[in-house]
């Protein structure tokens, strides 16, 4: 999985140019996990990152396709019940 850390924010922003960063040391646990350190420069939005939002509007049409399934099973299992007290009345 991804993880990004917010370590600073510059007020007001950078100008545009070129940047060039060097990480002079790195942690050993790093290294023995494989993994890389990346420097991503954003914009902020109150609601968050783009995938953020994506992974919650996926989430939240999962969880509608399982509202509509067990609405569905409701319907249809107290149309069977209904049908089944009426046989038993007449």
């Amino acid at each position: 999985p991804r993880v990004r850390n917010l370590w600073a924010v510059i007020k007001g922003g950078l100008p545009a140019s070129q940047y060039r960063i060097n990480f002079e040391e790195n942690s050993p646990v790093w290294e023995e996990w494989g993994t890389s350190k990346n420097l991503v420069f954003t914009t902020k939005s109150s609601f968050g990152s783009k995938s953020a939002m994506q992974a919650f509007g996926g989430i939240c049409l999962a969880l509608m396709a399982m509202e509509a399934v067990v609405l569905l099973a409701f319907l249809v299992l107290g149309m069977k019940s209904k049908r089944s007290l009426t046989k038993l009345e007449s």
